[in-house]
């Protein structure tokens, strides 16, 4: 029995690792990319270290796009005509997929899901990030609406465990579930990250974290931001340092800020707090249980990681809709 896991994130890799740790089964890892984001495939120390942890039997890299887009302008037609061009490279896919007794995947935004689908390959759906499944997006599904038509209908991605070829969707909580999938099966994450011993959560740190001055700051409050204008949920950067600006001065005040950018968001947080309390390593926000870092609160939009957070006082959750009344309420001004 074997198994491979492919990932496109920081995130994917962290879920992969510990589910390749708790099981007897032999497992491979392919990293990919999703769309024009190359970081986790370009991250060579970490690369390095998963090799050198023998976590997986191989560490496949599938740089294949990264080889085409790496000239193309940023959310340009260009890029887009590459990406639905990729024919050669799926014909030139250097992974045997049938060796694999189960295939893991996080969602079919990158070329190794799509060529999945593609090839009619039965394979398992891990959730992309934690509860993403549930129905709690509504302002995302209104904004991005011709986005998913483009991916279902011209890509041809499916979306949210609609693929008829995925065998199982596997979700952190079964409430509010909104897919049409009929074999879910819930695992709390939760769950997974107490099962792990202190060595395995300690390697772990050590594959994505090397040693970081932030990560004495206790009692502070942690900020979690999420790619709002790379993802057109605002328009402008400025509008999205308006929303972070205002959340510190709200719920931070008098607080020690750090802010933990997503990986997709290249907003400059310098212009509102200190360079050294903006976290720059990239990794899943999930480790930060696994260090002796005590948070005072940890405040976000809607990232479901903070789900995943347990070392603080004070989780902020403000939501979906606490964004859709402040986009509006900016956009009357």
């Amino acid at each position: 029995m074997k198994k491979l896991y492919i990932c496109c994130t920081y995130y994917h890799l962290l879920i992969s690792i510990i589910k390749s740790l708790q099981s007897n089964e032999k497992c491979d890892v392919l990293l990919t990319t999703s769309w024009n984001d190359f970081k986790l495939i370009s991250d060579k120390k970490l690369i390095e270290k998963l090799n050198k942890s023998k976590i997986f039997e191989n560490v496949f890299i599938d740089d294949g796009i990264l080889n085409q887009l790496k000239q193309s302008k940023k959310g340009s037609f260009k890029e887009l005509k590459k990406y639905i061009l990729l024919k050669k490279y799926i014909r030139n896919f250097h992974i045997n997929l049938l060796e694999y007794n189960d295939i893991y995947v996080f969602n079919y935004n990158n070329p190794s899901g799509r060529m999945i689908n593609k090839c009619k390959i039965y394979h398992n759906l891990l959730e992309d990030g934690t509860d993403c499944f549930k129905n709690n997006k509504n302002i995302i599904e209104g904004r991005l609406s011709l986005k998913k038509i483009i991916k279902k209908y011209i890509l041809r991605m499916d979306q949210l465990g609609e693929s008829k070829y995925a065998k199982s969707v596997e979700v952190n909580d079964l409430t509010d579930v909104n897919i049409s999938n009929k074999n879910i099966i819930e695992l709390s994450k939760k769950d997974m990250f107490d099962n792990l011993s202190d060595s395995e959560k300690k390697n772990i740190v050590s594959l994505f974290i090397d040693d970081s001055n932030w990560l004495k700051l206790n009692n502070a409050t942690l900020i979690i931001t999420q790619p709002f204008f790379a993802d057109a949920i605002v328009k402008t950067r400025e509008e999205q340092l308006e929303i972070y600006k205002d959340i510190i001065d709200k719920y931070g005040f008098n607080d020690k800020i750090i802010i933990k950018p997503h990986p997709r968001d290249d907003i400059n947080y310098e212009k509102i707090i200190p360079k050294s309390n903006v976290i720059e390593e990239i990794f899943p926000i999930e480790i930060l249980n696994f260090t002796n870092i005590k948070f005072n609160k940890v405040i976000t939009v809607s990232s479901t990681s903070v789900n995943l957070i347990y070392n603080c006082n004070e989780k902020i959750f403000l939501g979906w809709e606490w964004l859709e009344e402040w986009v509006k309420k900016y956009e009357r001004c």
